[in-house]
């Protein structure tokens, strides 16, 4: 829509997200965060992962939690 500043506010909202599952040492550890994120929105029931992957530590929740809240408010494209 050549609308830079709807996709600059978008971004912001988005890229917490991103920043929480992918830029978080381990890197490798981005699969199980998607899982978590996905069954803290309901899409999945389950987050567990096959070995030699391990599940999203607990700790690492909150996190997720936030920057899904953000990125939830978000419009649709």
């Amino acid at each position: 829509a050549d609308d830079l500043a709807a996709a600059r506010e978008l971004n912001a909202k988005v890229h917490p997200l991103a920043r929480a599952i992918y830029r978080a040492a381990p890197g490798g550890r981005a699969n199980s965060r998607l899982k978590t994120c996905l069954k803290m929105l309901g899409r999945f029931t389950e987050d567990v992962m096959l070995p030699p992957q391990t599940a999203t530590p607990a700790q690492e929740h909150p996190a997720l939690r936030a920057a899904l809240a953000v990125a939830r408010d978000a419009p649709e494209p």
